[in-house]
This record gives structure tokens, C-alpha cells and sequence, in this order.
């Protein structure tokens, strides 16, 4: 309690940090326990630390015009779509392979957390954009998204992409978690 009473204090560490530190010392003294290191865990009377809830914003409609007007290759604009669409993970959205999108069916599978299939589903800008990407690429690789060098996307290359799409645009804030806010 002492430690924590500092790092608030003294050190003036944000309650999610401090949140995130009890967690992981929680965790610690756990595993010493089952462990049987200790015998008594001193982390089982320490409870969450009340953080601050903000809202935060999904992208307005004016924001995702902006944004559209400012994509003008096919990749980020069947991208941009997709993940206005779908709302899934920039982890999900570079593992898909061409084969995983139904294009007659507007909908796609991605591998999620854990390993987890499911079933996402393209409104009609998406699912054309991503029809007109697919038929514009002249190489033989397996990703949905390729990179300049023609290997599948990673996340770094998405957060890149982004990030530029947001100096461009005007648009405060973009990155991937900000389209599932606005899909959900």
C-alpha cells in the first residue's frame, strides 16, 4: 500500500499505470503462492485502483469523408473500407487471405484472439473496393494486403499507413482500435 501511496504521490504515476503495476505484482505473488515460495500472498487485500472512465470517440461521420477523400490508392481505400466495415483487429486485418473473403456473400473470415474464427461482414463500398483491389494486383501472393514489397502487411505497415492517411486528412487520432469503436 506504502508503494502504491508513492507512486501516486510522489511520483505522480497515472492510476492506469499503477492499475496495470498491481495487476502484474498480483500476478507475481500469485504464482509465489501456488508456487509455495510464500505462504501468505500480501497482494490479495489489494483491490483496483479507481481509475478515470473516458468515452472515447468513435469517428464521426465527417472524420471517415475526410478520410476516404484522402485515400486515393486501391490498397488503402479497400483497407479503409474494410476496416469501416468490419471493425476487426489491424492483427485480424493483415493475417486474411484473399481465400477467406466471399465476395458473392460480402463476407470474410478472420482468425481472431485465441485462434478464434468468425464470420465478418462487408457493406457494398467495401466489399467493391476490395473486388477492384484484388482484380488490380499482378502478383501471386496468398494475403489479402500486400506491402509495397509485395509480402503480406504487417501491423507496422498498417500503423504507417495511418499515420500518414491522418497528417494528410487532418483527422486527430486514427489508428485501427478507432474503426471497431465506429463499427461497434
Amino acid at each position: 500500500r506504502m508503494y502504491f501511496a508513492k507512486r501516486g504521490m510522489v511520483d505522480k504515476i497515472a492510476k492506469t499505470t499503477m492499475n496495470n503495476e498491481r495487476r502484474v505484482l498480483s500476478s507475481f505473488y500469485s504464482w509465489l503462492a501456488s508456487e509455495e515460495y510464500i505462504t501468505k500472498n500480501p497482494m490479495l487485500r489489494i483491490g483496483n485502483i479507481k481509475e478515470e472512465k473516458r468515452i472515447k470517440k468513435p469517428f464521426s461521420e465527417e472524420e471517415i469523408e475526410l478520410l476516404r477523400k484522402n485515400t486515393n490508392e486501391l490498397r488503402g481505400i479497400a483497407m479503409l473500407e474494410f476496416l469501416y466495415s468490419t471493425g476487426v483487429r489491424v492483427s485480424e486485418l493483415v493475417s486474411i487471405n484473399i481465400k477467406d473473403v466471399d465476395l458473392e456473400n460480402a463476407s470474410c473470415i478472420v482468425s481472431g484472439k485465441g485462434g478464434k474464427e468468425r464470420y465478418v461482414y462487408l457493406n457494398t463500398k467495401s466489399k467493391m473496393a476490395i473486388k477492384e483491389y484484388v482484380a488490380s494486383r499482378k502478383d501471386n501472393d496468398a494475403s489479402l494486403f500486400i506491402s509495397q514489397q509485395k509480402k503480406r502487411l504487417n501491423i507496422g505497415g498498417v500503423a504507417l499507413w495511418l499515420k500518414s492517411l491522418e497528417k494528410s486528412s487532418g483527422v486527430t487520432n486514427v489508428h485501427p482500435h478507432r474503426f471497431r469503436r465506429t463499427a461497434a
